[in-house]
């Protein structure tokens, strides 16, 4: 693993036997294939965007992460040498873009941990046990990892928080047993290896009837509307929902909808400054109706 700008980068691509491998089954207008790890920090500071299109273009955009698997063993990266490293780069990320890190997680886990792709793996897991959970599974593994400093590579953290977010339990653990969720998370890398990518997070803009795509890295919110109207040049635009209007119920009604939100997302969810945003936050804390962990809002 390297990173390279706003982006980390594996060593090599699957091998051109494993790239026909079915890609996943899309629907929607526009499809938006987010090639990502649970434990990628610049796929973690993308997650104010994809909130913002959810909240604008609804089900007309469907998100669909793909498994990229960053990094395979520690051995492959330094060893013990990787830890100090990669708090570093994680807390020099996180202000660059915004997103909280609690960079100790990385001493909690440097006795235990040796890569990725366990908790690559229980993303599928959670996918084909409730293909409807599969984001929010996601956005959760990976916000337990950088917020919470939970050791998400480890079976019994990952079973925990499908329970958590209403995952069919068995059929997650029936999933990781019996080597579907290991089938699924070959058909992502060879479908990362299909797409030439080797960057996280690599973002696909796709429209569902044609062949016309655009291709991001991390972008802001504006580049991603911009990719939008490329693929839909030579048809209707999209219907854009407002922003909601900035008040304090409409700040408290979005951190009670979340399981933990950041700043910078909810900074990103109103056309207010920043300042706004944060002093309501904190008037709201003095009222003992959110929780602020150092790190997340909560209610």
């Amino acid at each position: 693993m390297s990173c390279d700008g706003n982006v980390c980068r594996v060593s090599a691509l699957p091998s051109d036997e494993t790239a026909t491998q079915p890609q996943p089954q899309l629907e929607g207008r526009v499809i938006l294939l987010a090639f990502t790890d649970p434990y990628c920090t610049w796929c973690w500071g993308a997650e104010p965007v994809l909130r913002r299109l959810k909240e604008q273009y609804g089900t007309q955009v469907q998100i669909v992460p793909v498994m990229g698997g960053l990094m395979p063993s520690l051995e492959r990266f330094g060893g013990a040498e990787f830890f100090p490293w990669v708090q570093k780069h994680h807390r020099e990320a996180s202000e660059r873009h915004g997103m909280p890190h609690d960079v100790r997680v990385w001493q909690d886990v440097a006795s235990e941990f040796t890569g990725t792709w366990p908790a690559n793996l229980a993303c599928k897991a959670a996918q084909l046990a409730n293909p409807e959970m599969y984001e929010k599974y996601v956005r959760r593994l990976r916000q337990a990892a950088a917020c919470e400093r939970q050791a998400i590579h480890r079976v019994d953290v990952q079973t925990r928080i499908a329970e958590e977010v209403g995952v069919n339990v068995a059929a997650f653990t029936n999933a990781l047993a019996d080597g579907t969720a290991q089938q699924a998370f070959d058909a992502d890398r060879a479908l990362c290896a299909q797409e030439s990518v080797s960057g996280f997070p690599t973002f696909i803009v796709k429209h569902a009837a044609s062949a016309k795509r655009h291709r991001l890295s991390y972008a802001p919110f504006e580049a991603f509307e911009a990719a939008i109207q490329k693929v839909l040049v030579d048809g209707p635009p999209l219907a854009k929902a407002p922003l909601p209007e900035f008040s304090e119920e409409a700040v408290l009604r979005l951190v009670r909808g979340s399981e933990g939100i950041a700043t910078k997302e909810i900074v990103g969810m109103f056309e207010v400054p920043d300042h706004t945003v944060l002093a309501t936050l904190k008037h709201l804390e003095g009222k003992q109706c959110v929780t602020f962990s150092g790190f997340l809002w909560k209610a």
